[in-house]
């Protein structure tokens, strides 16, 4: 099910929507899919996969460090700033995290942004929690992930392409 957001419904900064959240839902009860799969659920609503998974086991795909990272890299615009390692998630430390977007938050306080990170962070861990399977695209996605935050067993790999390959000789590039 491919659902547009409601231009109406701007999210929060925690991304949440609940209209559309509720649309989503009602077409996935009317559907009764075998199984979900779940991609950029942030600009939906943060327990996305936990409502998903409630209807049919759930596959979260991460394409990138989005859950653990406002910049979804994980690569901060300045030298000066490190990202945090899996001690500081652990440890919910997340003040590297809140120096590096402190730019981007506007008036929020340095308390407000570092509360929200850790709400973020809280969200997410929920979401690997409530999925059947976690999908990432490379090996080394699926290390770095791992050592950031626990997948409980859940990571695979789905490599990028096309799920069947086609017979014959590939058509020529074209100029």
């Amino acid at each position: 099910v491919r659902l547009g957001s409601d231009p109406a419904e701007a999210p929060d900064p925690l991304g949440q929507r609940p209209t559309t959240l509720k649309r989503l839902l009602a077409e996935l009860r009317a559907f009764r899919p075998e199984r979900i799969l779940v991609q950029n659920w942030w600009n939906l609503h943060p327990d996305l996969v936990a409502r998903c998974s409630s209807l049919a086991p759930t596959a979260l795909a991460l394409h990138d460090f989005h859950g653990l990272c406002p910049r979804s890299f994980r690569t901060p615009p300045e030298a000066a700033h490190a990202c945090p390692g899996a001690a500081e998630y652990r440890a919910r430390d997340l003040s590297a995290c809140a120096r590096c977007v402190a730019p981007l938050a506007g008036s929020l306080s340095a308390g407000r942004v570092h509360a929200l990170l850790e709400q973020r962070l809280a969200l997410f861990e929920g979401q690997l929690a409530a999925a059947s399977l976690v999908l990432v695209p490379s090996r080394t996605h699926l290390v770095r992930i791992t050592d950031l935050v626990p997948l409980h067993g859940k990571g695979r790999i789905l490599e990028p392409g096309l799920c069947h390959e086609f017979s014959g000789a590939a058509p020529a590039p074209r100029d």
